[in-house]
């Protein structure tokens, strides 16, 4: 569950994610890990790091809630090696 007011942004990094090759999703990890703290837009290292571990495009959605709430659903597809 997240707040309202994070759901585009974090539909907004989802969709980065996806659009970028395997050394622009390295970079861009970089990027995101060299940010300072509390800086808006930083973070999330963990859907970029999911994203090089799946080899495959993260696939989300989100439903609203009440209150100022939405569900946020991810599904990541992990070949079997």
């Amino acid at each position: 569950m997240i707040e309202n007011k994070t759901v585009l942004p974090l539909l907004q990094k989802c969709e980065t994610i996806n659009i970028l090759d395997r050394e622009k999703l390295r970079q861009y990890k970089r990027k995101l890990r060299n940010m300072p703290s509390g800086v808006p837009g930083g973070g999330n290292i963990g859907l970029v790091q999911v994203a090089l571990t799946a080899d495959h495009p993260l696939e989300y959605d989100v439903i609203a809630l009440e209150n100022d709430k939405s569900f946020y659903i991810l599904n990541v597809r992990v070949n079997k090696s």
